[in-house]
Order: C-alpha cells, then sequence, then structure tokens
C-alpha cells in the first residue's frame, strides 16, 4: 500500500511520532525505530518468501524489560482511509 512507506519515513525520522499517535510520548526516548524483514523457506518447493513488517520499536535497554511494539499501516479500501495498528509481544528481557 502506498501510506506504508509514509509512515515508515515518518517513523524512521520521527520515531517519537508514534508514541504521540499512541498517547504515551513520555517513552519515546525509550526506543530505537527499525524495519525488519522476516524470510520464509517453504520446504515443499524450493522458493523463499519475504515479508516486511512496517516497523519495530525496540526498547534501548534491552534489560530494562519493556516489550518490543510492532507495527502495521494499511490504506485502501472504499472510502480510502487508513488503519494503524500496533500490538506488542512480552518484554525484550524474557
Amino acid at each position: 500500500m502506498k501510506n506504508d512507506s509514509a509512515f515508515y519515513k515518518l517513523f524512521a525520522k520521527y520515531p517519537a511520532s508514534f508514541f504521540q499517535l499512541v498517547g504515551q510520548p513520555e517513552v519515546a526516548a525509550d526506543y530505537l525505530f527499525d524495519s525488519v524483514e522476516v524470510k520464509e523457506r517453504l520446504q515443499v518447493e524450493i522458493k523463499n518468501k519475504a515479508y516486511r513488517i512496517d516497523g519495530v520499536f525496540r526498547p534501548r535497554q534491552p534489560e530494562s524489560g519493556k516489550p518490543t511494539i510492532f507495527t502495521e499501516v494499511q490504506s485502501g479500501g472504499a472510502n480510502g482511509g487508513t488503519v494503524f495498528a500496533g500490538g506488542q509481544i512480552g518484554s525484550s528481557g524474557n
């Protein structure tokens, strides 16, 4: 989707903007932004696939116990709106 790259550029240049969007600007300084590609290899066919995660916010200090946050942005549809989703997995210290 075309808005994916716009949000990637926004978060890469201004990572604190994500935390402002989710109402937690005070924790922005604790995180680093990155985009990650996950590769999958299918056993039936020798074929590689890759999936890019729109954004990953990792704690600056992994031992802090703060969660790693994954983001996904989708746009389009009948009304042309943008859907922004964020999720977290565990804590970086575990």
